[in-house]
């Protein structure tokens, strides 16, 4: 498929009628290593900028709002990043995710330092090429290919410089690189406005929740928080009192971090002393941060359901009731809790809200039993709306319509400048079309949840679903190192190491279909995936297992949903990882297997639409992807100077 004339052919014809000129890298620029002697120390309570191997990987133009912050001392001499500056990571797990590359297109008010898993690559002159420019080309896949023959490794590849020192790219006049950094940027603003309307999405699904947290007149009795339970504020004591084990405490900062609605564990320990002086959270209690940077993050509250007492940090409250814990938790991520804390809360820089003003809030109070049966409905609830997309076929034909419009338009690019006004008519009906089918698919969600799910529930399990560590219901080993020189880029087995795809084929196997991986190094550490297919699982890869009491396919969707837990959970500076431990201790769901045979035909059948090629937003948002991909390559590809026609 070629590009039709366009604005860009003109300006080629124009100004290199000849061919555009190709350059190495060698001969346009210098490479400068990232930070160098440092420990993990310095990266606690730093006092510079710290871009991270993460941020590289997932960012074509860097992201230098940041908080990751590392100790630079006087005099310190460390190289620091310039505008303009390509920055690549230099290792992986996979040949795939070496080479990234990320490039500084702001100019930073700050000095900026560089993990040591990534280095720099510095342009001797910026006239000759544009930053932005530069975001596109070195993605581009008649580049990326070349940037991924410069690694080399077995179970970690890692990049040399001096091969990437022959690397060749276009460099064409600056003006038909800003035009074609004007077509490109379009294409990712397009997709951007896709990602905006999935997260859309997502705030519907919030809504709904909120919906079953709402009751008519009636069904629940209004009560100030006050009335129904005691609230103790926390007492002294700081991040510098934990120890490595000791008393369980909690810490009001932990709350925004490390914990969700309810807890049965804590991550931090005072000793016996410290503990003893402190205020206490009983089994049961709802402990509340009442203290934030932001409005919307004050008053997060998590469920203390652990079998001891645990110690609370001031600048929170512990709430003592006779209500069930995680309703309350519940309630209070809720819309209707947030507009009465936003009238009580003060402060700019630092938002907080006094126990005594919380005492007022009011909240409603169903029956016991009616609590109990929202919180086993919102405890799925999130699991459902937020890691299954519904397709839905009003959407996917109104969805086609729209990207061929695009497709059709981006072909000309003559009238490129008319498609945003153009494309804001064409959002608006789509979203009036989509509204109904939004809303039927929801209400078939709500059915299945309030409906199946604690039927199910009061049939196989009506005390409870009992909770055990992964390490007890599964056996976790890793991958094996296999021989380069015996992998392939097709073949008839993948090699699942640390990324997200296969880093290439071999012709034996260890591992057989319908298995469980997790990713254990790398940008994608912590990625859980479902092998459909015979594989060799390299030695950056976990292997799950499971045993009797839990089925294979029911184990893979409960660790799928614990994949963000994981992905929070990596270690490390530079190059992230996942310790086997952390995957060991990931507290599952363990129904009877009736019940989990029940849930995985159920899960089973979402999935089976959701991950249908033709269906959903995200299909589409990876449309959007590809097609800009397309065309960015074709842009970036030109006629050599000298090449004959």
């Amino acid at each position: 498929q070629a590009l039709p004339m366009s604005k860009i052919d003109a300006l080629i014809q124009e100004l290199c009628p000849d061919g555009v000129e190709y350059k190495t890298l060698g001969e346009i620029g210098r490479f400068y290593g990232g930070l160098t002697g440092k420990s993990k120390d310095d990266f606690k309570d730093g006092n510079e900028v710290f871009i991270t191997y993460k941020n590289v990987y997932a960012n074509p133009a860097l992201k230098i709002d940041v908080t990751d912050r590392v100790k630079i001392a006087d005099g310190e001499r460390q190289n620091t990043l310039e505008y303009g500056d390509v920055i690549f990571t230099g290792s992986s797990e996979t040949p795939d995710e070496c080479a990234f590359s990320s490039v500084l297109t702001q100019r930073p008010t700050c000095k900026l330092y560089l993990n040591s898993f990534c280095f720099i690559f510095r342009f001797n002159d910026l006239n000759c090429i544009l930053p932005d420019f530069a975001k596109h080309i070195f993605r581009a896949d008649s580049v990326r290919r070349q940037l991924i023959k410069t690694a080399s490794g077995v179970t970690r590849f890692n990049v040399s410089k001096k091969l990437m020192e022959g690397v060749v790219i276009p460099v064409p006049p600056l003006e038909i690189q800003r035009e074609i950094v004007r077509v490109l940027d379009a294409f990712t603003e397009l997709t951007t406005e896709l990602t905006t309307e999935l997260t859309r999405r997502k705030r519907q699904y919030e809504y709904y929740r909120d919906k079953l947290l709402s009751f008519d007149p009636g069904v629940a009795e209004l009560r100030r928080l006050g009335e129904i339970a005691t609230l103790t504020r926390g007492g002294n004591f700081q991040k510098k009192d934990f120890r490595a084990s000791g008393r369980p405490c909690v810490h009001y900062g932990q709350i925004h971090t490390h914990y969700g609605v309810w807890t049965e564990e804590v991550i931090s320990y005072l000793e016996s002393e410290t503990w003893e002086s402190s205020k206490k959270a009983r089994p049961g209690d709802v402990v509340m941060a009442t203290t934030s940077e932001n409005v919307e993050d004050v008053c997060k509250a998590v469920a203390w359901l652990g079998k001891e007492e645990i110690a609370v940090s001031g600048d929170a409250v512990i709430i003592s009731h006779n209500q069930n814990p995680k309703y309350l938790a519940y309630y209070f991520q809720s819309e209707l809790f947030r507009q009465q804390k936003i009238k009580l809360a003060y402060g700019a820089k630092v938002v907080r809200l006094k126990p005594s003003d919380l005492e007022g809030v009011v909240i409603p109070i169903p029956s016991l039993s009616t609590q109990e049966r929202l919180v086993r409905v919102l405890d799925n609830f999130d699991a459902i709306c937020q890691d299954l997309e519904i397709g839905l076929p009003a959407e996917i034909s109104a969805r086609k319509k729209q990207y061929e419009y695009y497709r059709d338009q981006l072909l000309n690019f003559a009238q490129f400048g008319a498609i945003k006004s153009v494309s804001q008519s064409v959002s608006q009906s789509v979203s009036q079309s989509v509204s109904q089918s939004v809303r039927d698919a929801l209400i078939k969600l709500i059915r299945f949840v309030f409906g199946w799910y604690p039927a199910l529930c009061a049939q196989f399990c009506p005390d409870g679903v009992e909770r055990k560590a992964l390490g007890e219901v599964a056996e976790v080993d890793k991958g094996v190192q296999f021989n380069k020189k015996n992998m392939f880029e097709s073949g008839s087995y993948p090699v699942i190491n640390g990324g997200v795809s296969p880093s290439g084929y071999i012709e034996q196997y260890n591992q057989d279909e319908e298995t469980i991986t997790v990713s254990q190094g790398g940008a994608s550490a912590g990625y859980v995936n479902w092998q459909l297919v015979k594989f060799w699982a390299g030695a950056h890869c976990y292997v799950v297992k499971p045993k009797d009491s839990i089925l294979n396919r029911f184990l893979f969707y409960c660790v799928k949903n614990e994949e963000r837990t994981l992905q929070e959970s990596q270690y490390g500076a530079g190059i992230p990882a996942l310790a086997k431990s952390t995957l060991n201790d990931l507290l599952l769901p363990v129904p009877p297997l009736e019940f989990q045979r029940a849930i995985v035909e159920q899960l089973d059948a979402f999935d089976a639409l959701c991950n249908d090629l033709c269906a959903g937003l995200p299909a589409e948002i990876d449309a959007r992807r590809k097609e800009y991909e397309y065309y960015r390559d074709k842009l970036l590809t030109f006629k050599p100077r000298d090449e004959e026609e």
